[in-house]
């Protein structure tokens, strides 16, 4: 089931795909944003806008399980809002 999130721009979390923790990093050859994950699926990082949302994994298409995607979302934020009821 896929639930919308936002609408500008369009983004949806799909409930059946695991969801991946992605923190901040700085684009080195632009210095702007980013958000980093580690794919469950084939152990590398990647690098995503920042946005929280669904992502499909067309790196590796191939594999069935990759099929449904991740829903990427912030972990720093989540650590910051854990913090903060200490």
């Amino acid at each position: 089931m896929k639930i919308l999130t936002s609408t500008d721009p369009p983004t949806f979390l799909d409930l059946d795909a695991p969801t991946v923790a992605a923190h901040f990093v700085k684009c080195p050859d632009t210095d702007g944003l980013l958000w980093l994950v580690e794919c469950p699926y084939c152990e590398e990082h990647h690098y995503h806008g920042p946005q929280e949302g669904h992502r499909h994994a067309h790196w590796i298409a191939s594999a069935a399980e990759s099929m449904r995607g991740d829903d990427i979302a912030l972990a720093d934020a989540w650590q910051k809002v854990a913090a903060a009821g200490d």
